[in-house]
């Protein structure tokens, strides 16, 4: 399984949120943010992506000070993939964020709190 992460270097503490992902032992690729004036807040995954490893992203990412807005379905054509991906996006920047306990309780994602 791969995370791509989309880093907002003077929003975030990058290196923290890396070694955060990196202890989940998945492949770790870390590429340019096309969001550069929002913090990450959200977690997309592929349809293969089993729902637990997608709560153990996310209670990385809130460990490491991330406010995470949205878990939800990654749009892929490539359904094989194995993909989690954790960026930013305006759409959800108005949006309470997930506790540890909503995340933890939820029965099935999408996952997004007002």
């Amino acid at each position: 399984m791969k995370i791509i992460y989309y880093p907002k270097r003077n929003l975030e503490p990058q290196p923290i949120i890396e070694n955060q992902l990196n202890q989940l032992d998945f492949q770790l690729i870390v590429l340019p943010p096309q969001v550069n004036y929002l913090p990450t807040n959200y977690i997309l995954y592929s349809d293969n992506i089993e729902q637990e490893d997608v709560k153990r992203v996310a209670y990385s990412l809130i460990m490491a000070g991330v406010e995470i807005k949205y878990i939800g379905p990654l749009n892929l054509k490539q359904k094989q993939l194995s993909l989690i991906e954790v960026g930013a996006e305006n759409n959800f920047k108005g949006y309470s964020s997930l506790t540890v306990e909503e995340i933890e309780t939820a029965k099935e994602f999408p996952l997004l709190k007002e």
